[in-house]
């Protein structure tokens, strides 16, 4: 038995997550086909992916980080052990706390399920222009399509938070993502180049009737401004316990999707910060893009 074959069966002995076969081989095609040459994995546990990756070429360099103190020394060994350590950077710290200022070609998202948000929040600014974010584990085992599946109260929170994060995905105006039916779910996401980071500016009168209506209800209005151009107007309010956008124009046609992707993030902002679970939206039909449901967060 080979080294990587020891480690894989090491994690299996003692139930440690490692990636599942078809993501790691999905992973690896994706390092290969895009040619990367530096990797970030956020959540190392004991170096079987982040061997993996560096056995693919011997000019890949791989920064990991581990919180776990006992995963974090059998990576060092492991890493040790296959020769790597010359290409695999690995850290035992927080990597919400860490400090990394290198861009990656890739970076791979595999640790607290519950902080993927706040991981790829943090590590986006180390991406490469064409590079990709990838992150595991959004299906987590069937139960997050089949929440019945668990009646755990924990895991209900956790598959929560998951489907949170896949809403962010599939929200989030600043990538373009796609979640593969690939092992227990891949993502992956690169930077859209048509992407303008947006300002909000509150509306709190009008000679427009509709929006002076919305005013006089007291909803929230505000313009979606990109680089001082207004590309659209939207309206929402709360409505028992989730917020409902009910008012959306747009005055750039070329833009729609993504001046909508803009605003839903906004409001998805408001909703989790006042413990909501749920935006509807009322909405033509044609300003229904992938991703974007009739309601959801």
């Amino acid at each position: 038995m080979n080294e990587i074959s020891e480690i894989k069966e090491y994690a299996k002995r003692n139930s440690i997550p490692i990636v599942m076969d078809k993501g790691g081989e999905f992973i690896c095609q994706t390092i290969r086909e895009r040619g990367c040459k530096k990797i970030l994995e956020i959540g190392s546990a004991i170096g079987y992916s982040a061997i993996n990756f560096a056995n693919i070429s011997p000019d890949i360099y791989v920064r990991t980080i581990e919180i776990d103190i006992d995963r974090y020394s059998r990576a060092v060994d492991n890493i040790r052990n296959c020769g790597l350590e010359d290409r695999i950077k690995i850290t035992n710290e927080d990597a919400l706390d860490a400090k990394v200022d290198e861009k990656f070609d890739l970076i791979f998202i595999d640790a607290a399920k519950a902080q993927y948000e706040k991981f790829f929040e943090k590590y986006k600014h180390n991406l490469s222009e064409n590079g990709v974010i990838i992150t595991d584990n959004l299906f987590f085992h069937g139960m997050v399509e089949n929440p019945e599946l668990t009646h755990n109260y924990s895991t209900i929170k956790l598959l929560r938070k998951i489907r949170k994060f896949v809403s962010f995905l599939q929200l989030n105006p600043e990538f373009k993502t796609t979640i593969n039916n690939i092992g227990d779910g891949v993502s992956l996401s690169m930077l859209n180049p048509d992407f303008i980071q947006p300002e909000f500016k509150a509306v709190t009168e009008s000679a427009d009737e509709k929006i002076a209506r919305e005013i006089k209800y007291g909803h929230k209005i505000y313009s979606v401004l990109e680089n001082g151009k207004n590309t659209g107007i939207f309206s929402y309010y709360k409505k028992e316990d989730y917020l409902v956008i009910g008012l959306a124009d747009f005055f750039d046609r070329d833009r729609i999707e993504i001046t909508l992707r803009n605003m839903l993030m906004l409001v998805r902002k408001d909703a989790i910060a006042n413990s909501m679970h749920l935006i509807k939206i009322k909405l033509p039909p044609e300003y229904r893009f992938d991703g974007i449901k009739e309601s959801g967060l």
